[in-house]
């Protein structure tokens, strides 16, 4: 009986051990994946913060080449522009890729094990890269129309094939990630990030219909621009109130600098609809004025807002970052 006893008592100190061992070794894996991934994880960051003010610098350019293009002195060909805002493309693709690569290490360092997660971030690289180039190869397309280099008289919709191939895989890719929205209470960001889908797929649609309408490609004589703009309004209206909810609960909890960066928000938004009601005016002969880029001027001026709240961020950002590293 003793014996027997002391037999288990020696195994259970064995297995014991054992655990200590193996959770010994697990933890020294674990430390050294992240200790391997940490100069990794650093090195994208930086690409991140560089490809963001990048991007930022190449779409003010093209706000003012358009500005410049639409005033009386732009006579350059419409073929320049395409060069700011794949620049503007190119630098938000670089962001979403390194996005998901340090995503894709940190889930390692946590996750060693899990393929499952390595492969939806593969899959959402390959999408998104897949959505940049049929955006650069539709800006290409618009431009060349724009230039007469494609005739008029096709269907426009020929024209907004790869913004509509774009559209379709963003909604796939949106129900991809729906899941992982609504486990972290990401609720009115999936509600957007469809209604912004929508809106999309409503306003090229109606637009494409309405051009070809204009070049007698179709009779329906009853469409206005202002049905084409009325799904941009929508969303903008919806964006609005949602950082209007935001500024009042805000300010019931005493938040001080994101009162007003919502405030900041709201004011670009504002600019942003008074540039697309100038336009839509305008082209349903409401308003007879030629000078087109005056509401460029709005949008360029909304910009510089939303890059200003953006870059106040990254500021705060970066001092409480290393605030936490002091401490």
């Amino acid at each position: 009986m003793n014996d027997k006893l002391s037999i288990d008592s020696n195994n259970i100190i064995e297995n014991n051990e054992n655990e200590l061992i193996f959770e010994d070794l697990t933890n020294d894996s674990l430390n050294k994946i992240i200790e391997k991934n940490i100069e990794k994880i650093e090195f994208y960051s930086e690409i991140i913060k560089i490809s963001e003010y990048i991007s930022l610098l190449s779409f003010f350019i093209f706000l003012i080449l358009l500005c410049i293009k639409l005033s009386p002195k732009g006579n350059f060909n419409w073929l320049y522009l395409n060069i700011p805002t794949i620049i503007t493309l190119l630098g938000i693709i670089l962001i979403l890729n390194s996005f998901f690569i340090i995503k894709n290490l940190i889930d390692k360092s946590e996750n060693p094990n899990n393929t499952n997660i390595e492969k939806g971030n593969f899959i959402s690289i390959i999408s998104l890269n897949f959505i940049g180039i049929c955006l650069i190869v539709f800006l290409f397309l618009v431009t060349l129309r724009l230039n007469d280099y494609i005739n008029n008289k096709n269907d426009l919709n020929l024209i907004f094939i790869p913004f509509y191939i774009s559209l379709i895989i963003f909604f796939l890719f949106g129900i991809f990630i729906s899941p992982a929205f609504i486990n972290n209470g990401l609720y009115f960001e999936i509600v957007f990030f469809f209604l912004y889908l929508l809106s999309g797929f409503l306003f090229s649609g109606l637009l494409c219909k309405k051009v070809n309408n204009k070049n007698q490609l179709n009779n329906n004589n009853k469409l206005k621009y202002f049905h084409c703009f009325i799904p941009l309004y929508f969303c903008i209206g919806g964006h609005i109130f949602y950082f209007i909810f935001n500024m009042i609960f805000d300010k019931m909890k005493n938040i001080g600098y994101n009162f007003y960066s919502n405030l900041i928000s709201i004011s670009g938004l504002i600019l942003i609809f008074i540039s697309f009601l100038i336009t839509q005016l305008k082209e349903d002969n409401i308003i007879n004025n030629k000078n087109h880029f005056i509401q460029i001027i709005f949008l360029i001026i909304s910009f510089i807002l939303f890059s200003f709240d953006f870059i106040i961020n990254q500021i705060i950002n970066d001092d409480n970052e290393q605030r936490q590293e002091i401490e």
